[in-house]
């Protein structure tokens, strides 16, 4: 515990620990001196010191009351001796000083506490401390429609043999990162038994010496080195030599922040034993001076959610197969019989498509269906920095594989919002088709992506307001143009295929943002005449 002679206080820093219950607390800080600044927080169990949390996720309550970037929050999972039934006080102070945040102390912390308090996980309260207030005089907040009405049945394991747990790691090229995400994944294993069986996908630098020399000093380490196949075929591969029931899929990039990350994953499993249960972890962006969060990187994992959907998950709840993220993901080993045939489709060569693939068959052939369970508690950090042209290039490789599942399963493309574009290509091209030349089209294009490319270069994206819509439009004009380059018939019609992808532009982008941009909306049609007379 730290020496309280030396505790300071800290002005200009607010904050509340206002979430409780379902094993985790959370609340957020802010220092309006500073909001570029990640606040930190003891928290203490009892009279005694407990951990020391960043306030550093992002909450959407907090963006629209303009608090910064709105990356102040803080989760954190309780210890299973907070959640025996009995009171306990926990208390969140400002790093450094004696300064409770709001609601901090809370009194009678237990299992019903947040049912009593009606304190949803990751919603906020404001006014006076909750704990003083009658249950029935606290408003309830909006619920969120669920993503899947899932309920777990089937084929249930009995859960004394879920007795540990084998990370998959599938990996190409990025030796130097892939130790530095095994050495911090070794720290985390507390509490439970973990392997870790790492696929050499065909690498060409010096990951195999890495490799090697780990294996020889951690008998946790496995590896086998492979041909490029491709994330999901590398996946399988490990699979197949995992000890343990329990499966978890961890990207090379991916590291955990608590030391019982792996533990959660294997306790949630032990708790729904069944076959058709997975459990999705919690990825954000690292708070260290050494990593910067960039503004495409926020958009991208906020409210743009191009790469991960969090920003709209409820936690402890269920979701469908287009959450399976294999970043941070754990399901049973025995929900297929053979993973090097029925496991992760080889026909998606690149990081994009192949697990909601796999999770859709299994939500299909899966006895008492599959559902992913969202829990926030095992939360890693994701040392994979972006700028806006690399999200461009990522885009348009995940429309490429989009291409690539939609001819799997075509009678998803409505679900996944590829109908229209689909039905466009499969058109006869006709005259009208023509009036706005192809190479037009795709200069278009260009000139979208090289927009915020030039604001971020010179340091101003992600200043205004409209610049989130700027990127959502930029983003969903890629991961379409993706999607039309990867069209295998050469007869299909381009020309409308582009010219409907340059106009989700237009639709991506709010009006208020078009206005603020160019003082009006200008229709598409409008500017296809023009373009065609400069080019003529």
């Amino acid at each position: 515990m730290k020496d309280e002679t030396e505790l300071k206080p800290k002005p200009f820093v607010t904050g509340a620990m206002d979430t409780v219950g379902a094993g985790a607390i959370g609340g957020w800080a802010f220092d309006s001196r500073d909001p570029s600044r990640r606040v930190r927080v003891d928290l203490h169990l009892d009279g005694k010191y407990l951990a020391t949390v960043t306030a550093c996720l992002f909450r959407r309550d907090l963006r629209i009351l303009g608090a910064g970037d709105a990356f102040y929050a803080f989760h954190y999972p309780l210890p299973l001796e907070a959640q025996d039934g009995f009171g306990h006080v926990l208390e969140a102070f400002l790093d450094g000083t004696r300064e409770h945040l709001e609601h901090s102390p809370l009194d009678g912390l237990n299992p019903g506490l947040a049912a009593k308090l009606r304190l949803p996980v990751l919603d906020m309260r404001f006014g006076p401390n909750p704990k003083r207030i009658p249950a029935r005089q606290i408003p309830r907040l909006p619920r969120k429609k669920k993503v899947s009405e899932f309920t777990p049945s089937g084929r249930s394991l009995n859960p004394e043999t879920l007795t540990g747990i084998s990370v998959i790691i599938p990996t190409y090229n990025r030796g130097a990162m892939l130790e530095e995400t095994l050495l911090r994944s070794l720290e985390c294993t507390a509490g439970c038994a973990v392997e870790f069986i790492v696929v050499d996908d065909g690498c060409t630098d010096d990951t195999p010496d890495r490799l090697t020399r780990l294996a020889a000093t951690y008998p946790a380490i496995r590896f086998l080195s492979v041909e490029n196949g491709g994330p999901g075929k590398a996946r399988n591969l490990g699979i197949e030599l995992a000890n343990y029931e329990v499966i978890l899929l961890q990207g090379d990039d991916i590291r955990p922040v608590y030391s019982d990350f792996y533990r959660q994953h294997l306790e949630a499993h032990r708790r729904l034993p069944f076959v058709g249960v997975a459990v999705l972890g919690k990825s954000t962006w690292p708070d260290s001076p050494d990593f910067e969060v960039t503004s495409t990187m926020r958009h991208i994992q906020g409210k743009g959610q191009q790469q991960f959907g969090y920003f709209s998950l409820v936690p402890y709840t269920w979701l469908d197969w287009r959450f399976f993220y294999t970043s941070n993901v754990s399901l049973k080993k025995q929900v297929l019989a053979d993973w090097r045939e029925e496991g992760f489709n080889p026909r998606f060569r690149d990081a994009a498509w192949e697990d909601a693939e796999l999770a859709y068959r299994l939500s299909e052939v899966t006895p008492g269906g599959f559902g992913t369970l969202y829990l926030p508690g095992p939360v890693a950090t994701h040392y994979h920095p972006y700028n806006t042209r690399q999200f461009v290039d990522r885009q348009l490789s995940a429309g490429r594989a989009a291409q690539v599942f939609s001819r799997i399963h075509p009678n998803l493309r409505k679900k996944i919002g590829l109908d229209v574009l689909e039905k466009i290509l499969s058109s006869p091209t006709s005259t009208a088709d023509l009036q706005t030349p192809r190479a037009d089209l795709l200069s278009v294009i260009e000139g979208l992506q090289a927009w915020p490319c030039l604001l971020e270069a010179e340091g101003t994206l992600g200043q205004s307001p409209w610049h989130d819509d700027l990127l959502s439009g930029v983003f969903t004009v890629s991961y379409l143009q993706g999607y039309v380059q990867a069209n295998e018939y050469p007869w299909a019609n381009y020309d409308a295929a582009y010219r409907y992808v340059v106009e989700q532009f237009q639709s991506v982008m709010h009006q208020s943002g078009m206005f603020e941009v160019f003082g009006r909306v200008p229709p598409f049609a409008a500017v296809a005449p023009a373009l065609h007379k400069a080019n003529a």
